[in-house]
């Protein structure tokens, strides 16, 4: 059952400061240190998204899925276009992007089947 009324509210709430922080850390000069291995920081594109991706469907519960999942894959097109910025002192990289779109496509899977989400 999707919420509705104050939850909802809240939810729209915490999704917007999320993307809100996570557009902060992407752009900021300083990375945020995670454990990474060999793959570079696309586990944090990958964790960062798949987050973003299910607070936007709890949060706009009846949005499409696909509506969700391409605004998503513009949000993570413009941090690649910042970053790129001589200025911001970070690299754009069309694999982070591929990371991003790949991260939300699989957050959205559970809603696609239904078993959380209503048909409308």
């Amino acid at each position: 059952m999707p919420l509705s009324g104050r939850p909802l509210h809240v939810a729209r709430i915490v999704f917007a400061v999320a993307m809100a922080a996570a557009f902060g850390v992407a752009v900021s000069p300083l990375a945020i240190p995670l454990p990474e291995a060999e793959q570079g920081d696309k586990f944090q594109h990958i964790l960062a998204f798949y987050g973003l991706t299910l607070f936007a469907a709890v949060a706009f519960p009846r949005a499409k899925l696909w509506v969700i999942w391409l605004l998503m894959a513009a949000y993570g097109a413009l941090i690649e276009v910042v970053q790129g910025i001589p200025f911001v002192g970070r690299d754009r990289d069309i694999w982070d992007l591929a990371a991003d779109c790949a991260a939300s496509a699989g957050a959205l899977i559970p809603f696609a089947f239904g078993r959380y989400r209503p048909s409308s």
